[in-house]
């Protein structure tokens, strides 16, 4: 293939997505496998941004004559039939685009897309999926008929295989996120006790709000009473965490004024999640970006993602519906023995999802799928 389409939630800011855009290209620009000068075209919520964004990345690779990338807006109905009828083969870009938890219009568009790149005659292929939840018929249907298009479906956990061999006969193979190929970055000590991710959830009230802040408020006193402590607030998309960050704040600094509190940049979440000496986090890829870092983290379960990694890498995790189960105590103890991530675990996971470019590669290459 010479000239591939992408498309996932991209443009959008949200730190997980982008992650995840950055990983692939860095796959196709980097892998000895993939074809010289492929063209990719990338469709975004804000192209100008994303375009800008991954021509520094493939500078910073020194990559730019072996991809060449192009970003349309996402809603240009015009330029996506145009891209998808010239091009080769089309992807879907990782990350949980398949669920209707946020209603059934995410479905339908990725799905439709598949659908009708294979129209157009493309190459289709599903990468790096999480899959669900999936309740309603019309989000199940979407997803069913963008997944039979598909020539394979990759995907990151055994939740989403599970769901996926459910509604597809495509072949299904398992590997982990994309994100964590890419080697943690280093540091130069921690900057703050304790990092916390949330994000805006239906069953995340105003109240279990307050209660969270009551116990990690207290259980930092408690945990540290000698010592000054500081909280890193880590909104992993723009405006929508913020604003429930800055409600946490409200209540935390009722609790436990002496900590000092900092609402990090959405843009320098990333760099700032290996400087904290334990995380609690709702978002999927903080909760990754801190265990690469070998960070304690404690889970806030919202989505079968987040629980499926802190099982799997022997973390401590709570479902949002359980948050007033939480008390000072239990905090305090967390923070003065935290349990780390398995390390074992980690190898793997990094190992399998350096596998994803080899899978990518043998796509582009129209070669079987096939993990060793």
């Amino acid at each position: 293939m010479r000239h591939v389409a992408l498309c996932g939630y991209v443009g959008f800011a949200n730190l997980g997505d982008e992650l995840i855009l950055e990983s692939i290209v860095k796959e196709l620009a980097l892998h000895g496998s993939v074809p010289q000068s492929l063209i990719l075209t990338v469709f975004s919520q804000k192209p100008e941004m994303t375009q800008q964004q991954l021509q520094a990345l493939l500078r910073t690779l020194d990559a730019s004559n072996r991809l060449t990338v192009r970003c349309i807006h996402r809603q240009d109905i015009r330029g996506i039939f145009k891209t998808l009828w010239q091009a080769d083969g089309f992807i879907t870009g990782g990350g949980g685009l398949f669920q209707d938890k946020t209603g059934w219009k995410s479905p339908l568009y990725y799905g439709g897309l598949m659908l009708l790149a294979k129209l157009l005659g493309c190459n289709t292929l599903a990468y790096g999926q999480g899959m669900g939840p999936l309740t309603t018929r019309l989000g199940r249907f979407f997803t069913a008929l963008g997944l039979n298009t598909a020539d394979a479906v990759i995907i990151r956990d055994v939740q989403s295989r599970q769901l996926a061999k459910q509604l597809t006969s495509t072949p299904v193979i398992e590997t982990t996120d994309t994100v964590w190929a890419d080697s943690p970055k280093a540091t130069n000590g921690k900057n703050y006790t304790l990092g916390v991710s949330l994000r805006p959830w239906p069953s995340l009230t105003i109240e279990r709000i307050r209660h969270l802040a009551h116990c990690l408020g207290q259980g930092l006193g408690q945990a540290f009473p000698q010592k000054a402590t500081s909280l890193a607030l880590l909104p992993c998309e723009p405006h929508t965490d913020e604003a429930m960050l800055r409600d946490f704040q409200h209540y935390f600094t009722q609790y436990y004024p002496l900590t000092s509190v900092t609402l990090i940049e959405p843009s320098a979440v990333e760099a700032a999640i290996p400087h904290c000496q334990a995380m609690m986090g709702m978002r999927y890829h903080a909760v990754v970006l801190a265990a690469k870092a070998n960070t304690p983290v404690w889970g806030l379960v919202y989505d079968p993602k987040v629980a499926s990694v802190c099982e799997a890498l022997a973390l401590l995790a709570t479902p949002i519906e359980a948050i007033n189960t939480l008390t000072p105590e239990t905090v305090a103890q967390w923070l003065q023995n935290p349990n780390y991530p398995n390390e074992a675990m980690l190898a793997e996971y990094q190992a399998l999802s350096q596998k994803n470019g080899d899978l990518l590669a043998a796509w582009l290459n129209h070669q079987p799928l096939t993990l060793p």
